[in-house]
């Protein structure tokens, strides 16, 4: 081999042999640097057989060489692989947390789980890029017939680009690093499952105690009617005497009748909230009555000829003690008086001297009775005769609002004295006059009677229509014909206490009043809402597979004593032969594509590879034949 001169530089010899290095002047020697070493002499006869390039002498990696591992990367690759699993974990406890929890800050928070699922994928996948190195130069080394050059570029660029996929010749080849590199391609769809983890959804309440001013009813406040002021009752300046409901109790009770509930009041605690109050008012207790006293009741029925005329005109048989009519049979009654289609089907007044309401409902006739001639009237007709005290109660009351929108329930009532009040007389001024106000109203819509006739159908003589709530509507007399409901008492009943609690609304009436309570306020807002299974799953999953990467790629790093990877500088030293050389000789430098040729020549890689300098022995690839 041809010696080279001193003066000239690096180039190809006229053989194509090797490459000489520049020699400058005269010097006997020249120096080499290697990492941890001083500047030391080498001779200037460059290249002689058995004798080594000393700048190829690389001390980063002569570890291996003496079967010590380099750990660095392994360290690396470890570290990776636990930041990972720690972020996993914080990525979780971080999203746990807002399960729940007011929706503040969506932007920087989806951000922020966005960045920690980011760190996660980047951890692990760095962790499988390491052990797929490892196994990969691993497997090479044991491949005994030699690996396609096409089928090494999937190899080496498997981490960049899936299409090492399509190489059958990579599966049959290095199958295990094959399998290693497919958790890489999918780790990153973990980045895609915190957003499905974590989403703004339903609706959650906080509630709140507060105190509040609420509406509150003290009928004893109308006691001087003389002052100045809204008052449920009319009086007369001089004496001061009772002369009547004033407009406002009218107004108050007609309202509350005909819409058939209390009338609302403003919310003191928001759009949402809730509380509890007690008041004492009045309210009807109505009970059945099986046996009218003729001296009770308000229509006179020992006397009366409009009630018990007879044989003509309207009757009350179906009330005891109208004559004999209720034990008249159905033939008798025929007979000798009006009969059936001349009765009352309701009647209903207010007893001064006991201030008890009797009411009276006549309901369907029993058409099933068999023989009319032993069938009295009291058997074939469905009465229902009861009266109603006016009571003192106290009012214990829930009032919901939701929505601004109210609901009151009555949780319980305690009846527990009976007032006495001449409606009618003219007393001298007293505490009761706002109850004397409201039940003259609500007796007046109560009171009065509705007859049957075969020429006139029913006629009513009464506002009981007013009050929807009480009447049916019969289609067969026209639109404006109706018949009390049979089982009125619980309505009526329910009327009083609609018009005690609509007394709540009116707070310009001198009855009416403050208090405060407590309020419970309920906040509806906007919560995260975390669901963990599939954040939990999917990182379960990326972390299984990566600990069983990393554990095959360090079982390479253990059995080969070496850690390697696939930068420039490891595929140079791998690939430096003079079979290489020619292989690619007639190929373009770093264009594409690759001729076939070369790309179906196997490649097995040896530790006994002709270097390119003559004589040297290495580890790299060389051509399998």
């Amino acid at each position: 081999m041809e010696q080279p001169s001193p003066d000239k530089h690096w180039g190809s010899d006229t053989s194509g042999a090797v490459a000489t290095p520049i020699q400058h002047g005269e010097p006997s020697e020249i120096m080499s640097f290697e990492k941890g070493h001083a500047y030391s002499n080498v001779s200037s006869d460059p290249l002689t057989n058995g004798q080594t390039e000393p700048w190829l002498n690389l001390q980063s990696h002569r570890a291996s060489g003496k079967h010590r591992i380099h750990w660095r990367s392994p360290a690396i690759a470890i570290c990776l692989f636990l930041v990972g699993v720690a972020m996993a974990i914080g990525h979780h406890e971080f999203l746990y947390n807002l399960n729940n929890q007011p929706v503040n800050g969506q932007v920087w928070i989806n951000r922020g789980s966005f960045a920690m699922a980011f760190i996660v994928k980047t951890g692990l996948a760095g962790s499988i890029g390491f052990a797929f190195e490892q196994r990969l130069w691993h497997t090479l080394e044991q491949v005994p017939k030699g690996v396609s050059v096409s089928a090494l570029d999937s190899l080496f660029s498997a981490v960049e680009s899936p299409l090492i996929f399509l190489s059958g010749d990579a599966w049959r080849s290095a199958l295990i690093p094959v399998l290693m590199i497919v958790p890489l391609w999918f780790i990153p769809l973990t980045a895609l499952v915190s957003p499905t983890a974590l989403t703004v959804g339903t609706l959650n309440q906080i509630t709140t105690d507060i105190n509040c001013q609420v509406p509150f009813v003290n009928m004893s406040l109308e006691n001087d009617v003389l002052s100045t002021g809204d008052y449920l009752s009319n009086t007369q300046a001089e004496g001061g005497y009772y002369v009547g409901p004033s407009v406002d109790a009218q107004r108050l009770v007609n309202t509350a009748a005909q819409s058939g509930e209390q009338i609302g009041w403003p919310s003191p605690c928001g759009k949402n909230c809730t509380y509890e109050m007690h008041f004492d008012a009045p309210s009807f207790q109505c009970t059945p009555s099986t046996d009218i006293d003729p001296q009770e009741a308000p229509w006179e029925v020992s006397s009366s000829e409009r009630y018990c005329a007879n044989p003509k005109g309207t009757t009350s048989v179906w009330f005891p003690g109208c004559g004999n009519g209720s034990n008249m049979t159905v033939q008798q009654l025929d007979s000798d008086g009006p009969g059936l289609e001349y009765s009352l089907v309701y009647a209903a007044g207010f007893n001064e001297t006991t201030s008890r309401l009797w009411v009276g409902v006549v309901g369907d006739y029993n058409t099933s009775v068999a023989n009319p001639n032993t069938t009295t009237v009291q058997e074939l007709v469905d009465v229902n005769v009861f009266s109603c005290d006016i009571m003192n109660a106290t009012y214990k009351i829930q009032v919901n609002y939701l929505d601004s929108q109210q609901f009151v329930n009555i949780l319980q009532l305690n009846e527990f004295a009976t007032i006495t009040i001449p409606l009618d007389s003219d007393t001298t001024p007293f505490e009761l006059y706002a109850v004397k106000a409201l039940y003259n109203v609500t007796i007046g819509l109560l009171s009065g009677i509705i007859s049957s006739s075969p020429q006139n159908g029913l006629v009513a003589d009464t506002s009981i229509g007013l009050v929807p709530k009480l009447v049916a509507y019969t289609p067969g007399y026209g639109q404006d014909k109706y018949l009390p409901i049979n089982d009125l008492a619980p309505f009526i009943e329910e009327l009083s206490h609609n018009v005690s609690l609509s007394l709540l609304f009116a707070s310009n009436l001198a009855v009416t009043t403050t208090m405060t309570t407590t309020c419970v306020t309920t906040e509806t807002i906007t919560v995260w809402k975390y669901k963990p299974e599939p954040l939990i799953i999917t990182y379960s999953c990326g972390i299984a597979v990566t600990l069983v990467t990393l554990i095959v790629g360090m079982f390479s790093v253990w059995s080969t004593r070496s850690t390697k990877d696939t930068r420039f500088s490891t595929i140079l030293r791998a690939t430096r032969g003079k079979d290489l050389d020619r292989l690619v000789a007639e190929e373009k430098v770093t264009a594409l594509p690759l001729s076939s040729r070369v790309e179906k020549t196997k490649l097995r890689f040896s530790n006994s590879v002709t270097g390119t300098v003559e004589g040297q022995k290495r580890g790299g690839f060389r051509i399998f034949e």
